[in-house]
């Protein structure tokens, strides 16, 4: 599965203004920011823990995505 794919799901399925994720590439954090939180998007909007979410388990059961937490 493609980092693409899950976004777009979590786009189509959500009403989320972007994500966080670590990049598999530089091991850095990175940030997508959707095109619908343009206009009201602050500098100092606090960021939500993804994993936690309780939307995102519909979403990662529907694409076959299993999440492992390497920080504990």
């Amino acid at each position: 599965m493609s980092g693409r794919r899950l976004s777009q799901e979590i786009y189509d399925r959500t009403d989320f203004d972007g994500i966080l994720y670590m990049s598999r590439i530089t091991n850095k954090q990175c940030v997508a920011v959707y095109d619908r939180a343009t206009a009201s998007l602050e500098a100092d909007s606090p960021a939500l823990d993804l994993i936690r979410l309780s939307a995102l388990g519909p979403i990662l059961d529907a694409l076959h995505v299993t999440v492992i937490d390497r920080q504990s």
